[in-house]
């Protein structure tokens, strides 16, 4: 699915504009009167209160129309709540047009009480142009609205308080049950706050022609189960283990083992034909668990012969630190293998002055996406996780999978794409190995290095998202019930079972 921005939609409009097929006027009364029948579809015909809070700009026009609608088609008490007097030029047309029987309220001081009274509560109070923080009267509004139960609250094009782009919470921010967005879902719903607030995305058209969608340029996307299912095609019944393709795993340490345990059986259990785990010879044996899955190899790390007869390499995850790792990363680079770079590798990365090729992904969190982009300060990364993701693929030149709810997958044309599954259930260490082990497996099986992240990212998000859904609690989810899981859940995405 097409997502957008708040710079992106404000261009599709202007080109509509600019090619006559509407105006702002047309385009607000569209909008108004096609939200409108989606509200009706909610709230349905028997008489309610509705209570529309109208903002100063065009989302407050919005509101207006669907005030006037609502009147004129259906029995319910519509009253309008003006958050201050100003209005844009087309919301005082729209204000002249409205019905007498409509209750209009301008004193602030009464919020509390058509609140109170509302059934159905729409905010039109600000949309996509929002990029700072509320302050009075609408932090106080949007408190008070979001402290109500039992209500039917529904937005117009976004949440008031959301920034559309990063899904930030701009101070006060409107839970939403529903979000009656125009044209496009915004970026901003599916990250960050976004999904908390934005409630149920319902897309309301606005028709823009073949021409003017034509000459737009969509960068931003959602995964979807279907291209899972797609991507994933089942096993063909002649194929045997050297088809499916052999990973090298580069993890673990002396202390560290988990972690190569967590990628190695994950690799294995979305397909991987041999999984070979590469030790060094002077850790082999001291405190490693064993590998039942895994072939283990023991060689230095700088044997170049490691990576004969493999279709794919995954390295970093508890490897350690060194400059062997570095020369590790070189190495690949020369075979040119699909490769993912993960933990220890990523940290070593940052260090190198490197391109690396496309066919590459990286799997940062927001602290090793702050190292590789060579900045100080993690907290405004982690506020503008889709503008790094797509900053540092555009500097390695590779796939980059940021971590984050939710998960972005950035390519070197400038493309991001927002996986839309996983929880908190996932905050925890090891999730990421076996997240690694997931894609690595994948890579082996020579699935497309894009397809290959963002269904073992679908994957890992939709095993979490089940484990919640199934009424168990988010903090008890293990780095193992996500190996355990696997067989069922890839079942399920692929409409098996």
């Amino acid at each position: 699915m097409k997502l957008v921005t708040s710079a992106e939609m404000a261009s599709l409009e202007q080109a509509a504009f600019r090619d006559g097929e509407t105006n702002p006027r047309q385009l607000m009364e569209l909008a108004g009167q096609r939200a409108t029948r989606a509200i009706l579809n909610v709230i349905g015909p028997d008489p309610m209160r509705v209570l529309i809070l109208v903002g100063p700009g065009n989302n407050g026009g919005d509101g207006l129309v669907v005030a006037r609608a609502l009147s004129e088609s259906s029995h319910h008490r519509v009253t309008v709540f003006f958050a201050q007097s100003e209005l844009s030029e087309l919301g005082r047309l729209m204000v002249d047009q409205l019905p007498h029987k409509i209750e209009k309220v301008y004193e602030s001081e009464q919020i509390e009480r058509e609140l109170a009274q509302a059934e159905v509560i729409i905010d039109a109070l600000f949309g996509i142009g929002l990029s700072r923080e509320l302050s009075e009267p609408y932090t106080r509004i949007i408190s008070e609205l979001n402290r109500l139960t039992g209500r039917h609250v529904i937005s117009l094009d976004v949440p008031s308080g959301l920034d559309c782009d990063r899904g930030i919470a701009l101070g006060a921010c409107v839970r939403a049950r529903q979000t009656l967005t125009f044209q496009y879902a915004k970026t901003g719903f599916f990250l960050e706050d976004g999904p908390a607030h934005a409630g149920k995305i319902k897309i309301i058209p606005l028709d823009f022609s073949d021409k003017v969608i034509k000459k737009a340029k969509f960068f931003h996307f959602l995964m979807s189960r279907s291209l899972v299912r797609k991507w994933l095609e089942p096993l063909q019944t002649t194929t045997h283990k050297s088809r499916q393709g052999s990973l090298l795993v580069v993890a673990g340490s002396t202390g560290m083992w988990g972690a190569a345990h967590l990628v190695t059986e994950g690799a294995y259990r979305v397909g991987a034909g041999y999984v070979t785990l590469a030790l060094d010879q002077k850790s082999y044996g001291k405190d490693m668990s064993p590998f039942a899955s895994a072939e283990v190899l023991t060689t230095e790390r700088s044997n170049l012969k490691m990576f004969e007869k493999k279709s794919a390499c995954l390295l970093g995850p508890g490897a350690g630190v060194g400059a062997d790792l570095r020369g590790l990363i070189l190495k690949a680079k020369e075979v040119n293998l699909p490769t993912l770079l993960d933990a220890d590798a990523l940290t070593e990365l940052s260090k190198m002055k490197l391109k690396l090729p496309s066919h590459w992904v990286l799997t940062p969190h927001v602290g090793e996406l702050t190292r590789l982009l060579g900045k100080a300060d993690g907290a405004s990364i982690s506020k503008k996780r889709l503008e790094a993701a797509k900053e540092c693929s555009k500097k390695y030149g590779c796939i980059v999978l940021a971590k984050g709810f939710k998960t972005i997958v950035a390519t070197p044309n400038g493309n991001t794409i927002i996986v839309p599954t996983g929880n908190a259930a996932l905050a925890k260490a090891g999730s990421g190995d076996v997240l690694s082990g997931f894609i690595g497996g994948l890579l082996a099986q020579g699935i497309e290095p894009l397809r290959a992240t963002l269904v073992g990212a679908y994957l890992h998000g939709y095993e979490a998202d089940r484990w919640v859904n199934s009424g168990r609690d988010q903090r008890s989810m293990m780095p193992k019930d996500l190996l355990r899981m696997v067989p069922r859940m890839l079942s399920k995405l692929r409409g098996d079972a």
